[in-house]
């Protein structure tokens, strides 16, 4: 039938997504920057610049790295330092996520007492 769209049509034909892991080999510290390169498809040594500028202002550098450090899996895992250690005391992202919830609002609401 002419015009008509199968299934086949409409279901992606293309490569999986990209996924956003740290470099376990030729990194410099953790593999982050190389991680961030790889995604983006951009020269790690620019990312790293970007980590030392933001180093300069506040520490903010150092910050996010330690943040995508333990939040993004490195190469050939699946989970992150943080997913394996929430897995292992039997936390999910969406109790977590919950949890944290409650506490803003809870420190908020004490807060707005003061």
């Amino acid at each position: 039938m002419i015009g008509a769209m199968t299934s086949q049509d409409t279901q992606r034909t293309d490569a999986p997504g990209r996924l956003l892991r740290r470099r376990t080999s030729d990194r410099v510290i953790g593999g982050v920057a190389g991680g961030l390169g790889d995604y983006f498809n951009v020269d790690p040594l620019l990312i790293r610049i970007g980590f030392v500028g933001l180093m300069l202002f506040g520490g903010a550098g150092v910050v996010l790295y330690l943040i995508a450090w333990l939040f993004v899996p490195a190469e050939g895992q699946d989970v992150s330092f943080v997913d394996g250690l929430l897995r292992r005391i039997g936390l999910t992202t969406g109790r977590v996520i919950t949890i944290a919830v409650v506490l803003v609002v809870f420190l908020l609401l004490i807060n707005s007492w003061k």
